[in-house]
């Protein structure tokens, strides 16, 4: 079970267990632009007509599918889900994994989900962070039941070749999260000295006509492009001169992980809960800079177009740092944690 962003990697994990095992995908309702999941998936949507939208509606349908499934794991992504999940299996004969997927100082940043979660997380059988960071924030009887376990990386991004140099390219929702009026800014200031760059953004969301607005108080409308979303990340990469990540705080950012693996240079701001210290190494396949620091971010992006070498040299070490986060690599890691869970 999970909401959001986090349904990606949920199903990635689902098609790949169900190669296996029978696998079953909860759902709150069904959405019109859902991920492409395999056919040996099960998917039940909670709300099944009968206004389950309310929690302990929820909560108790959820109950009544894991029972009749009788599941033997339960893996549930974000914070709500994650409550939800863990009391709906109180007393049931399955273990329970939750996962936290962001900044937990941002996710349970009320007293209330704090106080939840320091409650109801020593209950599941198990839990999964993507760095040290995210780790760290919760208490040792939680941390000594946990796993860390980074985003996977389909192949399609590692048998990628780069084509060309055309434009600077940023992917994400267009939120308060992701910053883009520091990306901005500081582009602003390349084009004051190399007026032909390009910068293409890929996303939607509710910051959109403030950003839009910024762009045409700069003067960039013919530097900067909204490009919307996209469905050929592949495609947009492979033209890419630089990937960059201007957030104020993040999980593991999957747009920098796949822009890596295809050889992409990047530049991204060193925030909380570390995703991108893990990735990045500065000065080997990428850039790190302060949170929310405008210069930093104009001089990284002045070395990358000044440099040739330094270009080349951060696309190849990319490359091989990626390997990691192959999907293999990453879904052997979640079998093991599940064996581990079983064990107990």
């Amino acid at each position: 079970m999970s909401g959001g962003g986090a349904e990606r990697v949920l199903t990635q994990i689902a098609d790949n267990l169900s190669k296996d095992n029978e696998v079953v995908l909860v759902a709150a309702y069904k959405t019109e632009n859902e991920y492409f999941r395999s056919q040996q998936v099960k998917t039940i949507y909670i709300d099944d007509g009968i206004n389950n939208k309310h929690s302990i509606r929820q909560i108790y349908r959820l109950r009544k599918i894991v029972k009749n499934e009788n599941a033997d794991i339960c893996l549930s992504f974000l914070p709500q889900p994650n409550f939800k999940m863990i009391l709906a299996s109180l007393g049931i004969n399955a273990k329970v994994v939750v996962s936290v997927r962001n900044d937990p100082k941002m996710e349970y940043a009320s007293l209330f989900s704090r106080i939840l979660s320091k409650l109801l997380y020593p209950l599941a059988d198990g839990i999964v962070f993507q760095t040290q960071e995210a780790k760290a924030w919760f208490p040792k009887k939680i941390q000594d039941k946990s796993a860390i376990i980074m985003n996977q990386v389909d192949e399609i991004f590692f048998n990628t070749s780069r084509l060309s140099e055309d434009y600077w390219v940023a992917t994400g929702r267009l939120t308060q999260q992701k910053n883009y009026p520091l990306m901005i800014k500081a582009f602003k200031k390349l084009v004051l000295n190399y007026p032909d760059e390009v910068l293409h953004i890929y996303g939607e969301g509710e910051k959109q006509e403030e950003i839009e607005k910024l762009i045409e108080e700069l003067q960039l409308s013919n530097n900067v492009f909204l490009m919307g979303s996209t469905d050929n990340v592949v495609e947009v990469l492979r033209h890419a001169k630089c990937f960059l990540l201007s957030s104020d705080y993040e999980g593991m950012p999957n747009g920098l992980l796949e822009a890596m693996a295809v050889g992409l240079p990047s530049i991204a701001t060193d925030c909380p809960c570390g995703g991108p210290r893990e990735i990045i190494k500065t000065g080997e396949n990428g850039i790190l800079i302060g949170v929310g620091k405008v210069e930093e971010l104009y001089e990284g992006m002045k070395l990358i177009v000044e440099n040739t070498d330094i270009r080349n040299k951060f696309s190849l070490n990319a490359s091989k740092t990626s390997r990691v986060y192959r999907s293999k690599e990453v879904f052997n890691k979640w079998e093991q944690f599940f064996s581990k869970i079983r064990g107990r």
